[in-house]
């Protein structure tokens, strides 16, 4: 997962959080992330009008992406929430694409099956449903978009978004580093560098399953 202050960063084509600046040290959880004020700045779910334009974006910041528009097309189809732009004066300028994967995505996942590139439709949670899991999938997000990427996680944190924990992968020493600001902690999965958030409204579960 992104969250940003001025600093630009992307995510390579396996959903991997690459921080290209320096990041100032932050030490705050994803869930306390307050929601700004973004001037200027709409913030919504993509439309099957904007996958284009939105692919275009996304192709042009991560020229090796190897994923065809039809799968784009095809997970948005499945659940529109997998996709939220970010628009300056109706100019798409931002977009943070997620894998909200039900059960059995969220199994794959930790084993190490999930096809990242060419998810199977499947695996994916259905519009309205709440999603086992948030895998943070592709994401152009310069320092221009930084609030309303703190928008975005005040979207997560409601329903029926809140009990999905978070996963991502770090690119970058730096992108580490900026997902255990945010409570980011490695887990043991068949996927290599894999980094879990457990949200807030989890955690007074798995202190049970551990007493």
């Amino acid at each position: 997962m992104i969250l940003i202050s001025s600093h630009r960063c992307m995510l390579d084509t396996m959903g991997r959080i690459n921080q290209q600046e320096p990041l100032r040290r932050l030490n705050r959880q994803f869930d306390s992330v307050q929601r700004p004020c973004a001037r200027g700045l709409d913030v919504r779910c993509l439309t099957p009008e904007d996958i284009s334009r939105a692919y275009r974006l996304t192709v042009a910041n991560l020229p090796g992406s190897r994923t065809p528009i039809e799968v784009v097309r095809a997970v948005h189809l499945r659940n529109p929430a997998n996709f939220v732009g970010f628009f300056r004066d109706q100019e798409l300028v931002g977009i943070y694409a997620m894998l909200m994967l039900n059960s059995a995505g969220l199994e794959q996942l930790l084993l190490g099956e999930l096809d990242i590139e060419t998810p199977p439709t499947e695996l994916l949670a259905s519009a309205g449903e709440a999603p086992a899991c948030i895998y943070t999938w592709m994401v152009v997000a310069p320092g221009s978009v930084a609030a309303g990427m703190s928008r975005l996680s005040y979207l997560l944190q409601q329903d029926p978004y809140r009990f999905a924990n978070l996963y991502a992968r770090p690119a970058t020493p730096a992108g580490l580093r900026m997902m255990e600001n945010f409570g980011y902690r490695p887990v043991s999965a068949g996927m290599p560098d894999l980094h879990r958030y457990v949200r807030i409204a989890n955690r007074s579960l798995y202190l049970e399953c551990a007493a």
